[in-house]
């Protein structure tokens, strides 16, 4: 009986780790360069908050090549790969940033813009969005779309 005890002892122990887990600024450094060693990865971006909606705090990080904007989010869930997102640097386009930024800003989730719903928001408590604003050109608003299981992003 005293057995059984600890076991379940154990188990209670090993899910509140599980749920606890965030991932480390080294882990998520090492997993962005492994999926793209070409960018230059801005440590001091680095920024934490819950970006998927799962109750952990994800990491985001900015990177920069020839020309680009690279966006790096690493999940808590390990079992998640981290997203990678790729934007032309230097030209005034919907999908470009005028010159590379240097930090992101954690904003609350909103799923509603002036042109309407966001495809695949839902808001959840504790759930943030993170925008990425470089100098001259609008900001880039990054949230979670459940329905791409993945970050999506508008500019206005």
């Amino acid at each position: 009986m005293a057995m059984k005890g600890f076991l379940v002892l154990v188990v209670v122990l090993a899910v509140q780790c599980l749920a606890s887990a965030q991932v480390s600024g080294p882990t998520a450094l090492n997993a962005l360069r492994k999926m793209r060693p070409t960018t230059d990865w801005n440590t001091g971006s680095a920024k934490m908050a819950d970006f998927d909606c799962d109750g952990r705090p994800d990491m985001v990080l900015l990177g920069s090549e020839k020309n680009t904007v690279v966006v790096g989010v690493v999940w808590a869930a390990q079992s998640k790969q981290p997203q990678i997102l790729v934007f032309p640097s230097g030209r005034q386009a919907q999908n470009s940033f005028c010159s590379n930024p240097k930090s992101v800003e954690i904003v609350p989730l909103d799923c509603q813009t002036d042109a309407g719903p966001l495809p695949g928001c839902r808001a959840a408590a504790g759930c943030k969005a993170f925008s990425v604003a470089d100098t001259g050109c609008d900001a880039f608003y990054f949230y979670w779309d459940a329905s791409r299981l993945g970050v999506s992003w508008w500019k206005r």
